[in-house]
């Protein structure tokens, strides 16, 4: 059963994981990458985020045409008109839906393979910044990484990550203190399998 169900042309969304059911009213302006629900009376769980932002992405855009969203992974999701830092009384960076789904919420069974790469990409990413950190070593790295899929998701894959890379120098900035810079150096196909390489370096 489908934890989370949204009607676009109603601006309805109705969840339910078998532990929490809400409904509320939800809209999206896409020019300044927003999305709300209204109605809820509570702050999300981590859970709820990440069923809601997995429906969100499959549906809007990897779903079909009929409901594609241009862009809608890099809007921000608002409950009660509040971010999820602003629900938290936490003075901090909001991420876009796919940024807080890859570097902040669990991970959901549902999710598209396209961003499952990318989670992956991050905790490998996170792995080596971390041994780099605990070896007192600058971090510096060349890090190899295949994707499931072929020129087409490697490039959906790649444009989706340069535009939330600042996100993830974000994050290993607050981990580490360190300014850190991220960017693919290379896109090939070896074999019919997609491979990016990507550059991590203090700066």
């Amino acid at each position: 059963m489908e934890s989370v169900k949204i009607l676009k042309s109603s601006g309805e969304i109705f969840y339910d994981d078998n532990k929490n059911y809400w409904k509320a009213d939800i809209s999206w302006n896409i020019p300044c990458k927003k999305i709300t629900i209204f109605g809820t009376t509570r702050a999300l769980t981590d859970k709820e985020r990440s069923n809601i932002i997995t429906k969100l992405l499959n549906k809007f855009y990897f779903g079909n045409y009929l409901d594609y969203e241009n862009d809608i992974y890099l809007c921000k999701l608002y409950n009660r008109d509040m971010s999820k830092k602003e629900e938290q009384d936490v003075e901090d960076m909001s991420y876009s839906i796919l940024g807080e789904y890859i570097l902040e919420l669990p991970q959901s069974d549902d999710a598209n393979q396209i961003v499952k790469d990318m989670r992956n990409l991050f905790v490998n990413m996170r792995i080596w910044v971390k041994e780099s950190i605990n070896r007192k070593e600058k971090i510096s790295c060349t890090l190899p990484f295949k994707i499931y899929g072929k020129k087409r998701e490697m490039k959906i894959f790649l444009k989706m990550f340069d535009s939330i890379a600042y996100e993830f120098e974000y994050y290993f900035f607050k981990m580490t203190g360190k300014e850190v810079e991220i960017k693919c150096i290379e896109s090939k196909m070896i074999n019919g399998k997609a491979t990016v390489i990507f550059d991590i370096k203090e700066v």
